[in-house]
């Protein structure tokens, strides 16, 4: 009976100190040890999204939303402002335009009243001596006026296809007459009105190098460029600007070229 009883204590004492090895074992298990890791990774977590976690990305998407909506704002800002800039460059380009005409219409009708002067001396000249030689002459510079001046005219009249091919047969009829560089800009000019911009400059570049002395030389400088920043092409727009006003300055059209610089400079051109 004492033997049993001492045979089962032992056995309870073994089990009991069995259960507790495996207790500790299992307590640093790297299994358990990860799991355990998991487990407070997913509890923070959960604070995270929850509460103020939630409410601080609700915060930080109005805000962004905001900024977006001031940058819009911005931009049509921006866009507004360039569109009135190029209201006001094509209202100062007409104005010009119309200065020019009315000078050159002028000084046109002062040459042909001087000429038709000489023509009637030399006319009377002709009738004492005999000679209609000088009358002949005479006649010829009053041709090649009217047919640049029927030309000129549908550039006022804003018939700008009807122009260039008045100009053109101008040109081709009178190569050696002294509207021939003023045809040669207003056949530009009427070109970049048409929106035809890469033969407006072509033109006007043909006044630059043919014409360098030609009163419509500045004029073609600052038309070529306003066709360069039609094309977007602003570097060559801004080297022609400023070859203007190296070329010509104090004139009317380095001014409008030094302006017309600093818009571009503006607008990030």
């Amino acid at each position: 009976m004492k033997l049993h009883t001492v045979l089962a204590c032992a056995a309870l004492a073994g089990t009991t100190l069995l259960a507790g090895c495996a207790t500790r074992v299992s307590a640093n298990d790297p299994i358990n040890q990860k799991v355990d890791h998991l487990q407070q990774q997913v509890g923070q977590m959960k604070k995270t999204l929850s509460g103020q976690g939630l409410m601080s990305i609700a915060s930080n998407q109005q805000q962004l939303q905001q900024e977006v909506a001031d940058l819009q704002g911005q931009l049509q800002q921006l866009q507004h402002q360039i569109q009135q800039a190029q209201a006001r460059q094509q209202t100062v380009d007409k104005s010009f335009d119309q200065r020019i005409a009315a000078l050159e219409q002028g000084a046109s009708a002062v040459g042909v009243q001087t000429g038709s002067g000489k023509q009637q001396q030399s006319g009377q000249s002709s009738k004492q001596s005999g000679s209609a030689s000088s009358s002949s002459s005479s006649g010829g510079t009053q041709s090649d006026y009217e047919v640049y001046n029927a030309a000129f005219n549908e550039v006022k009249d804003s018939r700008y296809a009807e122009a260039v091919a008045d100009f053109k047969a101008f040109i081709k009829k009178y190569p050696n007459s002294r509207f021939v560089p003023n045809a040669m800009y207003w056949m530009g000019a009427s070109y970049y009105v048409n929106g035809e911009y890469q033969k407006a400059i072509n033109n006007f570049k043909q006044v630059i190098d043919k014409y360098p002395k030609s009163a419509k030389t500045s004029d073609a400088y600052l038309k070529m460029a306003n066709s360069q920043i039609a094309l977007k092409d602003f570097k060559a727009a801004r080297q022609s600007l400023q070859t203007l006003i190296q070329k010509y300055p104090g004139t009317t059209a380095a001014d409008i070229a030094n302006q017309r610089l600093k818009n571009m400079a503006t607008q990030g051109n």
